[in-house]
Parts: C-alpha cells; sequence; structure tokens
C-alpha cells in the first residue's frame, strides 16, 4: 500500500483502520510493523517569549522592591542599617488643670560638722596681797576683785604713777572699812600698786549675780549687781552714808557720775543706769531695788 502525497502540503495521512491511535508507519514499513510513538513538536518560539517574560517580570519586580526599600531607608536615619520601625505615641487630650507632677526629694546627705574654733583659755588668776607690786612686772593690768575681812583694821589701797612713795605719786586711794566689797581697776598707765590690810586682791569675774540687794563696798554694775532704782534708810549708828556712782572703776575723781552724803536715820534713793561701771557705797546699809 503506498501513502499518497499530496501537494502544496505537509498534511498527515489519513488514520488507517488497521493502525492503533499514537502510532503510524513509517516510510518503508509494512503493515503490521509499528514504529515508535514519536512526541509532537513543541513551538520552541513560544517557549523562548514564555521565559523572557517570565524574567523581564522577575527583574521589574525586585528592581521596584528594590526602590521602595531604598526610599524607606534613606526617610530613616542611619540609613544602611537596620533600625526598629518607629513607634508613635498618642496625644492625651488635656481637661481641667495639668496634672501635677510629684518629684522625688533629695536624697538626704549627711551633714558634715564644720570645725569649731577652741575657745581661747581664760587668763590665770592673779592675786595680789599686801605690799607695794610694780605694773606690770608683778601686777598685771587689769579688773580686781577684794572682800575685807572682817577682822581688819582697815583697809588701804592706793595707784600710783611711781614707786617713788611721795604724795604727787598718788593717782587715786581709798579707805575701805572690815567686810566691805571692793572692784578696783588698775591701769596699763600705773606703775605701782599699794594694798595694806585688804586682804587677797584676785581677777574680777567678767560675769557674776546681778544681785538687787547689796551693802557696803564699790560693784560692778550688771555684773556684781543689776540697774534700777535703790533705796536705803541710813543706820542710826552711821557716822554717815556716802554714795557715788561712777563712770569708770579707777577710783579717780575723774570717774565720779554723781554722789551725795546722807546723815543718819534718813531715807536715801538712787537710780542706777545701765551705763554707770560702778557704785559705792560707804556706812549707808543695805540697799534694796524698787
Amino acid at each position: 500500500m503506498s501513502i499518497p502525497i499530496i501537494p502544496g502540503g505537509n498534511l498527515p495521512p489519513p488514520p488507517d483502520p488497521g493502525v492503533p491511535p499514537g502510532q503510524h508507519y513509517a516510510y518503508g514499513q509494512q503493515p503490521g510493523e509499528f514504529a515508535t510513538p514519536v512526541p509532537p513538536r513543541r513551538n520552541k518560539s513560544l517557549v523562548l517569549w514564555i521565559a523572557g517574560g517570565a524574567t523581564a517580570f522577575i527583574l521589574l519586580c525586585c528592581g521596584g522592591l528594590a526602590v521602595i526599600g531604598s526610599q524607606i531607608d534613606d526617610d530613616q536615619p542611619g540609613a544602611g542599617a537596620s533600625s526598629a520601625p518607629p513607634t508613635t505615641t498618642a496625644e492625651q487630650p488635656t481637661t481641667g488643670a495639668p496634672a501635677e507632677t510629684t518629684q522625688a526629694p533629695p536624697a538626704a546627705t549627711e551633714a558634715v560638722p564644720s570645725p569649731t574654733k577652741p575657745k581661747p583659755a581664760p587668763p590665770p588668776v592673779q592675786t595680789v596681797g599686801d605690799g607695794t607690786w610694780l605694773v606690770p612686772a608683778d601686777v598685771k593690768p587689769g579688773n580686781y576683785a577684794v572682800t575685807v575681812p572682817e577682822d581688819s583694821t582697815g583697809c588701804y589701797w592706793q595707784r600710783s604713777k611711781n614707786a617713788e612713795g611721795d604724795l604727787d605719786a598718788i593717782l587715786a586711794n581709798d579707805n575701805v572699812n572690815a567686810g566691805a566689797h571692793v572692784v578696783l581697776t588698775i591701769r596699763k598707765t600705773d606703775k605701782a600698786f599699794t594694798s595694806n590690810d585688804c586682804g587677797e586682791w584676785k581677777t574680777a569675774p567678767t560675769s557674776g549675780p546681778k544681785a538687787t540687794t547689796f551693802g557696803e563696798g564699790t560693784w560692778a554694775v550688771d555684773i556684781d549687781i543689776a540697774p534700777g532704782t535703790y533705796a536705803v534708810t541710813v543706820p542710826a549708828d552711821s557716822s554717815g552714808c556716802y554714795w557715788e556712782r561712777m563712770k569708770s572703776l579707777s577710783g579717780g575723781l575723774g570717774g565720779i557720775v554723781a554722789n551725795n552724803n546722807v546723815d543718819a536715820g534718813s531715807r536715801a534713793t538712787v537710780t542706777i543706769k545701765s551705763s554707770d561701771k560702778g557704785f559705792k557705797s560707804s556706812g549707808c546699809g543695805t540697799w534694796k531695788r524698787r
């Protein structure tokens, strides 16, 4: 059996009823001798176009993602480094007065005690007995106090401008009865000091009881006695009362602010001011503040 050739085309031959589907005779084969089935041809051009289009689409998608990623990175600080996505904080609506903020108290710090300067030591107490003493070799200038012993026949003291012993050397002096209290200032300009039957003089205190009742003697105001108005009735057996307000305790006439003599049995009243340095009483009895 011959296969007819149809001019003008490569049309396949009509099916042969005696040939199984999917097989055909090869050229020169006899019926019954079937050739191995030949797979159908594929259109290579279509495959190439599909592969090229897919490749272009993938490249286009990758390029777009790269551009988007580049823009995102450019918008973020520190482009090129991976960072966490930005967080947003929603603003809370403010109603009424603003909320008070409570601050923690500052941490307590241990106080460092400041160094304290040591108090100067008080000057040593100096004592002066009977005799004549040179100033300042034997007796340092300053305030001295003494209470005349009860068995004394009478105390005499004297400040001198030299140690020659004549009357012209006397700067100030006084006679004091037994049992009387005396406060006296020895000045830097003094050259000698004399004490006779007065007892033992000692450095006078700088503070005291500020008494409101006192008797015979010379007293430091605002130390021994308090300022104020005092009164006394002079004892009947007194030989006479003498009182004196003083602006200094040196015992000289220049230190007298006011003075008076009062007869025995008479009433005496005097105001001692806080500006006074001393008050002297002799033969007056006991003064009491009104």
